[in-house]
């Protein structure tokens, strides 16, 4: 069986891959290992892969729920706006949160230009200094 595969990845750290298949359409998830870090309560490391009905209840969560705003990122980069998939091969390497997903070729690595900070204060004084004269804060 043929299928398209991205690379998931949690706080940078590949976990497993979700694939959709040629086919069918229908995705599915699999851990790289029994060992690797868990994505969800109700999708613990295992063996066999998760379905397309797990896939879809977890991986489309990471999406915007809004379909207006779906339809504005699939125009953006050519994506699928009904496609799970097509829409995180868009865009899933900017989720909400620690999960990514990547080409399967792309390098493991840190994000180009991201800066670690070990405490929110340091991280306000920076995020504060950059960027024109409104003051940014994330954490």
């Amino acid at each position: 069986m043929s299928f398209d595969a991205l690379s998931v990845r949690l706080h940078g750290v590949p976990v497993g891959e979700l694939r959709q298949a040629h086919a069918t359409g229908r995705l599915s998830f699999a851990y790289a290992s029994a060992t690797s870090q868990r994505l969800s309560l109700h999708m613990p490391p295992r063996e066999e892969p998760y379905d397309h009905e797990s896939c879809e209840a977890f991986f489309g969560g990471l999406l915007p729920e809004s379909e207006q705003a779906r339809k504005a990122i699939a125009r953006r980069f050519g994506a699928n706006a009904r496609n799970t998939f097509s829409m995180l091969r868009a865009i899933g390497y900017d989720c909400a949160g620690a999960v990514s997903l990547h080409d399967p070729a792309e390098p493991v690595g840190p994000a180009e230009g991201f800066l670690p900070v070990a405490e929110p204060l340091r991280a306000f004084r920076v995020l504060s200094a950059v960027g024109g004269r409104q003051r940014k804060a994330a954490w």
